[in-house]
């Protein structure tokens, strides 16, 4: 398993990271800010110029890499329901094949002798409650007569039903399009019910199954459906004979039971390549999983620049919460944590979508009105 970090865009949800901060780092980091190194536009006696910066565009995140192995999305054992002789292998490995296209045929000599007997022996019963009841009309028949007569021709119906499923039964048709992956029988031989006779794949769409540790399946959130596990990860599917080319996956099951001696969990990412990449079953891939940080307690940590951050004279860390409509200043207390490329995580009662002073935070007061910097 291979683990990464990145930056990514506003939509993503903010990930789980460790609380380690460097203070010593981001407090020299933001004192050059307050020294100048933030460019600020001029600034009257009432109103100061800020770059402003909104919560949630830009996360820090963790990214999971694990090894896996493509599979087809569907798979099929092809079987006759009936016994008999082969007459024909109408596919070979490899073949592609839409729904409804004859795969294999058995003898049907035995199957049409029984299904024309079957047909007389109902015509013959019709007939026979026919004249049971025009008997019966001309108060000349028993009711009971007529009754019997019903009887015989529900059980002729059943066995010609039986019969004809029989007889159709010596066709073997594909259920859906895809390809042939393995013929297990030839033409002329002698097969049994339910003997598996090829395999077919549904190759349109295809399947990884990663196995996550127990201590990253705390990260998956087993409460959340599959649908929530989607939105939070944005998985990716990359295919190694592809020179890494990825494409977006979904979660389709997860397994809620640990593999007793692996102690892992289950987890099936679905996904559509582009029809017209050679992608087969057996390929080699890797899961890309995108774990939401979060501060202890559940808390999003959001990555602001680090020059967006303060530190007061007891190593504590702030910022500056901006009034979106009054542009007025006050001081918000954060939790500040890992600092990468120029960012740096902060958690406390935030969210998304807020504003905060990105510049010049050494030079605010509370209350003080501000407005955006324009370069």
């Amino acid at each position: 398993m291979k683990t990464t970090f990145r930056i990514l865009p506003a939509a993503t949800k903010a990930r789980p990271t460790s609380r380690k901060v460097f203070a010593s780092a981001i407090l020299a980091t933001a004192l050059l800010g307050a020294c100048g190194k933030e460019e600020t536009a001029q600034q009257d006696d009432y109103v100061r110029s800020v770059k402003v910066v909104e919560i949630g565009s830009s996360v820090l995140e963790r990214v999971y890499e694990f090894p896996g192995q493509i599979q087809a999305g569907q798979q099929l054992d092809l079987a006759f329901e009936v016994p008999g002789k082969l007459t024909a292998i109408k596919v070979k490995e490899g073949d592609m094949v839409k729904k409804g296209d004859l795969v294999a045929t058995l003898d049907t000599r035995d199957y049409q002798a029984s299904l024309n007997s079957a047909k007389a022996t109902l015509e013959e019963a019709k007939l026979e409650r026919d004249r049971n009841q025009r008997l019966f009309d001309q108060q000349a028949g028993s009711k009971e007569s007529v009754e019997k007569s019903i009887r015989t021709v529900q059980t002729a119906q059943a066995s010609f039903d039986k019969a004809r499923k029989a007889f159709e039964d010596t066709s073997l048709k594909a259920p859906f399009s895809g390809v042939v992956a393995k013929v297990f029988v030839d033409d002329f031989q002698n097969v049994s019910a339910n003997q598996d006779i090829v395999v077919m794949q549904d190759t349109t769409t295809f399947e990884a199954v990663i196995d996550i540790p127990e201590t990253l399946w705390v990260l998956a959130k087993p409460g959340l459906s599959n649908e929530e596990r989607n939105k939070r990860s944005r998985p990716e599917i990359r295919l190694t004979a592809l020179r890494g080319e990825s494409f977006p996956a979904t979660i389709s099951e997860t397994s809620m039971l640990a593999d007793p001696k692996t102690r892992t969990f289950a987890v099936t990412l679905a996904f559509s390549p582009p029809a017209d990449l050679n992608i087969s079953p057996g390929m080699t891939a890797a899961a890309i999983l995108h774990w939401a940080r979060e501060a202890q307690g559940g808390a999003n940590i959001f990555s602001v620049p680090v020059g967006a951050v303060g530190f007061d004279d007891a190593g504590k860390a702030y910022v500056w919460k901006i009034d979106r409509e009054k542009m007025i200043a006050s001081r918000l207390v954060v939790e500040a944590g890992e600092v990468s490329e120029g960012m740096i995580g902060i958690s406390g009662e935030i969210g998304e979508g807020e504003l905060i002073a990105g510049s010049g935070v050494a030079q605010i007061r509370e209350g003080m009105a501000l407005k955006r910097w324009q370069p």
